[in-house]
């Protein structure tokens, strides 16, 4: 007996059924591309199967988002007056270029009238959005989420921005997956209308439909597997930063630690080589835990911070020592911030801790060395001082005798004999000048007067009025623009000047000397120029002629005892400022020197 046909009201209501069940498909997928679902559940032979979309453990993800989102703290105006590294990254700039700039500038042009909208409702609520940063040349796909805050009194906006350019990806590929399957769903509908008389082509048709519903699934899967491997990489950097972190519960004292948290800690041995995970474990203790661990005398200090935090809704950050089994002592850094539950009270905090022993140790090296240095240059100086002080008395009386004998015996003696004592004469003379120079480079410093405001006119004025005789016998003209009014010692400021500007005169070429004095204002000071037209400085010895008693060119020729610019060295350091000099041999000099502003 032949089988029945169905009717073709059987064959309408069939064909009905199979449009809500692919209705209620593409829902399923709208759910799951919005985030609405946290799990699929899927009918098949072997029973129903549950498909996870989001397994990454809560405390987890919140410790990672809190390293690597983007944030944003802004003025109402939308002006950035902060950005952390992960923004900056985004942005693909610096956090330094960030500042100052409008988070407008750095929304692509299509996503600005939402931009736009976003920023007129951040006032009221919390305001989030899908936008597109401009990014290294490119856009940036990134969800943004804003809200407002008074800070000292002021209204800040407060940003969280996520990258979202991997979610994109899964969301293009699941339209698309999508758009095919509606697209076989037309041609298959089409066919069973074409062919509605056939029961057997109809079941045919819905036979297709669930075999692209069951390739929509094997799709899911892959774009979770995506996501899945994306947390596992970020768990992996996490492992390798030697960064702990931990997760308090401050109603129940409870602490969540990660193993690298346990070995800065001393809980467990640090090792040796790095570990990689894929996933990153966290421990249960107990605050006695850490507090046993923390120096006793940096305690309050701690718990004076974690007031503070609490009362000013801040984070808190901390430099403490902590006590290993061993006995030895490790410094560490914490930062962390607190979570508050509706009615304003503090439950969780989350925070990362970092060991700077070697940072520690290393600073407290350099204040050690600094300071031995500085007791040793106060030694040299005293040294110095009393050396040249002592020697001048013994010295004097040598070239007195010296002189008396030259005026009292000279030509009554030989030829060699008046000659040698030309010779002690000058010398006794070149040994006072010498200690004259080096009492005078000891004494710098030892003024524990305060600086003043010193008009660098009337220094020029006493240093040029000091060397009027050189001036009148060498014909030198010496030009002087309008000097600022600095804060200096002006005695050791005339010192400068007339030493730079006797140097000027003295290695001149044979012609009269031109030495031109200005200034130029630095954005932290003055910048002081001493130009000439002399003998000019070989670059091998730009260093050199700095060093006390260190001359370039023969006594007869040139007079002096080198230590002129060692003086203006010290001088010109001891407030603040640097000398140096650009030269060419055969052009002119110009000796450079800053005066940094009040200090």
């Amino acid at each position: 007996m032949a089988k029945k046909e169905k009717t073709k009201a059987e064959l309408y209501h069939e064909i009905e059924e199979l449009r809500i069940r692919l209705r209620e498909a593409e829902e399923t997928l709208d759910a799951i591309r919005s985030g609405a679902v946290d799990a699929l559940v899927v009918s098949a032979p072997g029973g129903d199967q549950v498909y996870t979309l989001l397994g990454a453990e809560h405390t987890y993800r919140v410790l990672v988002e809190s390293i690597h989102e983007g944030a944003l703290t802004l003025t109402e105006d939308g002006v950035i007056i902060y950005s952390n590294r992960a923004f900056a990254g985004m942005a693909a700039t610096s956090c330094g270029n960030l500042v100052g700039v409008r988070l407008r500038e750095l929304i692509t042009d299509k996503y600005l009238e939402i931009f736009d909208t976003l920023w007129q409702n951040v006032l009221l609520e919390n305001a989030p959005a899908e936008l597109e940063l401009k990014s290294d040349g490119g856009s940036l796909p990134v969800y943004i989420s804003c809200s407002t805050r008074l800070t000292d009194g002021v209204p800040s906006v407060f940003a969280i921005v996520t990258d979202i350019s991997e979610r994109k990806k899964a969301e293009k590929a699941l339209r698309e997956i999508n758009e095919t399957l509606e697209q076989r769903v037309v041609e298959r509908t089409a066919e069973l209308q074409a062919a509605n008389a056939s029961l057997r082509e109809s079941r045919r048709a819905a036979l297709n439909i669930m075999e692209d519903a069951i390739a929509a699934r094997q799709q899911v899967e892959e774009a979770s597997d995506e996501l899945r491997e994306s947390e596992e990489r970020l768990a992996l950097a996490i492992s390798g930063t030697r960064i702990g972190m931990f997760d308090w519960d401050v109603l129940t004292g409870d602490i969540l630690w990660t193993e690298q948290l346990e070995m800065i800690l001393g809980i467990i041995p640090a090792t040796t080589t790095t570990t990689t995970t894929t996933t990153t474990t966290m421990r249960q203790h107990t605050y006695r835990d850490w507090t046993d661990r923390v120096h006793p005398d940096d305690l309050p200090l701690i718990e004076e911070e974690v007031r503070r935090s609490l009362a000013e809704r801040l984070p808190y950050e901390v430099e403490y020592r902590v006590v290993w089994p061993d006995g030895s002592i490790r410094w560490v850094a914490g930062r962390g911030v607190f979570r508050y539950h509706e009615e304003g009270q503090a439950v969780r905090s989350l925070g990362i801790v970092i060991d700077i022993t070697e940072k520690k140790e290393a600073d407290q090296e350099r204040e050690r060395l600094i300071a031995e240095l500085e007791r040793s240059n106060r030694e040299l100086e005293q040294f110095a001082y009393i050396a040249t002080h002592d020697l001048s008395e013994p010295l004097r009386m040598v070239s007195s005798y010296m002189k008396l004998i030259e005026r009292r015996y000279k030509g009554q003696l030989d030829k060699d004999a008046d000659e040698f004592i030309n010779y002690a004469v000058n010398g006794a003379d070149y040994m006072q000048t010498l200690l004259r120079d080096l009492l005078a480079y000891s004494r710098i410093g030892r003024d524990t007067k305060p600086f003043e405001l010193t008009d660098l006119n009337k220094v020029f004025k006493r240093a040029s009025d000091n060397l009027q005789s050189v001036i009148k016998e060498s014909g030198a003209r010496v030009i002087c623009e309008k000097l600022p009014t600095v804060y200096s010692h002006e005695t050791q400021m005339v010192q400068v000047f007339q030493n730079l500007i006797g140097n000027a005169i003295k290695f001149r070429r044979d012609r009269n000397p031109v030495v031109r004095v200005s200034a130029e204002r630095l954005p932290d000071g003055w910048l002081i120029q001493v130009c000439d037209n002399g003998i000019g400085i070989a670059r091998e010895y730009f260093d050199r002629i700095f060093l006390m008693f260190k001359r370039l060119n023969r006594s007869d020729k040139y007079p002096g005892t080198g230590s002129g610019l060692a003086i203006c060295k010290k001088v010109v350091e001891l407030q603040g400022g640097r000398i140096w000099v650009e030269s060419e041999p055969g052009v002119g000099s110009t000796f450079y020197f800053t005066i940094p502003d009040k200090r």
